[in-house]
């Protein structure tokens, strides 16, 4: 129990900073060496991070640890019971939290998953391009793929396997439907790397990320507009946009 809610106590506080990277202390503009040793060319913009997942996209499946995902639902007012959810992901920006998805792994398809977290807009150039990750599942889910063992009293576990490789991950923007096996884009799934990097941005200037307000979020363009997405209800799970002033 004690070890449940330290790890729920550091979840809180990654989430406050959920930007990661202070792109005006440490002067990152023009490139930085970042927490994994990986040079990133420069800090990303809102409209980069803010940019929706593929329908269908494929890439690397990693894991959270024991707790850690569910104690970022629960955060972030999202029960798995209430939604149809067998567990939670994170994907990578996040404009996706709230969304459903369904992970194909080799043959199986597995769902549906609540968008739950994202990666912090500091961290994600390094995820998406040096790691290949298109999404991070949550502890039970490996076990259940047999990628870890079950985990001990102290939080402690083995790894048998660190990623999978070429999942396919379908993103279904509210009701979790089963994905469309017969659509071009199911047989033509979008790289989620080749799609990162075609649509990659970078700023000169600090532009103030996402906040979590009671049941949306909003943030700054760099053009000074203002957007607002729901990110805890099932509709309409779309993006709104409304200009200052």
């Amino acid at each position: 129990m004690i070890k449940k809610i330290l790890l729920t106590l550091t979840i809180l506080f990654s989430l406050l900073s959920i930007g990661g990277v202070d792109a005006e202390a440490s002067g990152v503009y023009d490139g930085y060496i970042d927490h994994w040793g990986n040079f990133v060319p420069g800090y990303i913009s809102n409209e980069t991070w803010m940019t929706p997942a593929p329908t269908y996209m494929t890439g690397n499946l990693v894991f959270y640890g024991p707790y850690a995902m569910d104690a970022t639902a629960e955060y972030r007012g999202i029960d798995y019971e209430k939604e149809g959810c067998i567990g939670g992901v994170s994907l990578m920006s996040p404009i996706d939290i709230g969304k459903k998805v369904w992970v194909k792994v080799d043959k199986t398809w597995y769902g549906p998953f609540c968008v739950v977290d994202c990666a912090r807009r500091g961290d994600m150039y390094s995820i998406v391009v040096f790691r290949d990750e298109v999404i991070e599942v949550n502890f039970d889910f490996a076990l259940e793929l047999g990628m870890v063992s079950p985990h001990r009293e102290d939080g402690s576990y083995d790894v048998y396997e660190w990623r999978k490789e070429s999942v396919v991950v379908y993103v279904k923007n509210c009701d979790g439907g089963y994905p469309d096996l017969l659509s071009d884009e199911y047989r033509n799934p979008v790289d989620y790397s080749d799609f990162f990097l075609d649509g990659l941005s970078f700023i000169g200037f600090e532009q103030n990320v996402p906040y979590p307000r009671d049941n949306y979020m909003y943030w700054q363009t760099a053009n000074g507009e203002t957007v607002y997405t729901d990110f805890r209800k099932n509709v309409p799970c779309e993006v709104l946009k409304f200009k200052d002033g």
